[in-house]
């Protein structure tokens, strides 16, 4: 399978070399990217490990992991067989990608859900059910500064754990109401019990299975 850029996150370049100003806005990852793609804007790879799926994370994350695969495939391009005039990714290009990713986006975006639902748990503890709240109450609830405010209410809009309310007002801005949802009261303990005392059921065991591997954060599929 090949893996070629997105024209979508490789933007172009002002004359002279300056970045744009959408380029200077995104991540380190994103401006890695586009500078592997100057050193090797062609060629193709084929990636034998294209199975490999990032687990609980935002779709984007997987192209990145494609690209990152591509581009490091084609900087150990000596040392790659090739196939079809295309070099051939190995074990050790993809796991200097995943590693690569953890280090820039994955083990800051996993702590940064975790926090978002740590707040979540403490505005729910700490409000009624349907209540109305400005930034400044969730900031005065929460604790922390006007900016970190407002990049956990996005967090929580874009989870569907909290939500606008009408259109936004002069003196305190938009308000919102927390979303709370009803969790699940059977544990995946009991539905192992259950299985093994009932009938097999094969999507059951998947989905214990799955739960019971969840500190996995990648699916290898070799």
């Amino acid at each position: 399978m090949s893996s070629v850029p997105n024209s979508k996150i490789l933007s172009k370049q002002k004359r002279g070399g300056q970045p744009t100003k959408e380029l200077k806005s995104r991540n380190p990852l994103q401006i890695l990217i586009k500078t592997l793609h100057e050193i090797f804007p062609t060629g193709e790879t084929i990636n034998p490990f294209y199975r490999i799926k990032l687990r609980d994370y935002p779709t984007e994350y997987q192209h990145y992991l494609k690209l990152l695969t591509h581009y490091i495939t084609q900087i150990n391009q000596k040392h790659r067989a090739m196939e079809k005039q295309r070099f051939v990714t190995s074990r050790e290009d993809i796991m200097a990608s995943l590693n690569m990713l953890e280090i820039v986006v994955l083990k800051q975006y996993r702590g940064q859900k975790q926090q978002a639902e740590a707040i979540y748990e403490v505005l729910k503890e700490n409000t009624q059910k349907g209540q109305l709240l400005s930034a400044r109450n969730i900031a005065g609830i929460i604790q922390v500064q006007k900016s970190q405010t407002n990049r956990f209410i996005q967090n929580l809009l874009e989870k569907k754990q909290l939500e606008k309310v009408g259109n936004p007002h002069k003196s305190v801005g938009y308000l919102y109401r927390l979303i709370q949802t009803e969790e699940e009261t059977e544990s995946i303990q009991e539905i192992i019990k259950k299985n093994q005392t009932t009938k097999r059921d094969p999507i059951a065991d998947e989905i214990a299975e799955e739960f019971s591997d969840n500190e996995n954060y990648y699916k290898n599929e070799f």
